[in-house]
């Protein structure tokens, strides 16, 4: 259902372009999380806080379904509640959505956008990670490439 009304697409679109602009300034700073006030005033941090935490719920709703699912229900209600960041991994490996992949033709820089099938479960962990923690409001960019 995600997939075919477009809103992971368009919650991953926003949360991509946020983390591509300041996966720069994480570099210069050479930390692992930015500074509050480096980001505070930016107008795109709450559209972007918005969407991680639309991207939590989905997460969780996905994983909800899936733990009503048949066998699955015995493995997953074993090991206890399943952490957040991990919902929304498994939500993330598991739907696929479209992704804007910039491409250049003709000395010019297109956005085009293509199905994510292959991301691993590493890239889907990482990412949810950064999710998760700007739901919380707090930038903490984990993945090298996105």
């Amino acid at each position: 259902m995600l997939l075919d009304e477009g809103i992971l697409d368009s919650l991953m679109y926003i949360l991509r372009a946020f983390f591509f602009n300041y996966a720069d300034v994480q570099r210069e700073n050479g930390e692992h999380s930015i500074p509050v006030e480096t980001y505070m005033s930016d107008p795109n941090f709450f559209h972007s806080k918005l969407a991680a935490n639309c991207c939590v719920a989905f997460g969780k709703a996905h994983c909800a379904m899936v733990r009503t699912s048949g066998e699955e229900i015995v493995a997953v209600n074993a090991d206890g509640p399943v952490p957040i960041t991990e919902q929304v991994a498994k939500m993330l490996y598991e739907v696929p959505h479209h992704m804007a992949m910039k491409t250049e033709s003709e000395g010019e820089i297109k956005e085009v956008f293509k199905i994510t099938t292959e991301m691993s479960e590493d890239q889907a962990e990482d990412l949810a990670s950064s999710i998760v923690s700007l739901s919380m409001g707090k930038i903490e960019i984990r993945l090298q490439e996105f």
